[in-house]
């Protein structure tokens, strides 16, 4: 098992949906609520960039996850995630232990000098 140093949290393997925000009705769903999910790693980067753009948080699960010798995100899918990461202010990746699911919240679009060593493949 790789150790991604992004794993903040183990997101639920269940597909239920978290509980709601206080307050109740419908138009307070909770954040999570309104998850857009995919499966497969079709499409991976231009996801998490639409996600970024329209503030829609994203999961996306079985991620190579028939792939024997080397199931779930590469190292540059990982790499472009930090990237992401560094120039998205408040957003939130999780990458759950096996690589094979991440759940990604979007956040405020930063502008700035970034420097990033992106992953030769």
């Amino acid at each position: 098992v790789r150790q991604l140093s992004l794993l903040h949290h183990c997101f639920p393997a269940s597909g239920r949906s978290l509980p709601r925000a206080r307050g109740g009705g419908d138009r307070d769903l909770h954040r999570w609520e309104e998850m857009l999910r995919y499966k497969g790693a079709r499409n991976l980067r231009q996801r998490v960039v639409l996600a970024t753009l329209s503030g829609r948080t994203v999961r996306i699960d079985d991620i190579r996850a028939d792939d024997d010798e080397q199931p779930g995100l590469r190292d540059f899918e990982v790499s472009m995630l930090r990237l992401v990461e560094s120039v998205v202010n408040g957003c939130e990746v999780v990458i759950n232990a096996t690589g094979t699911g991440i759940r990604y919240r979007p956040g405020t679009i930063v502008g700035g000098k970034v420097e990033h060593d992106c992953e030769p493949s």
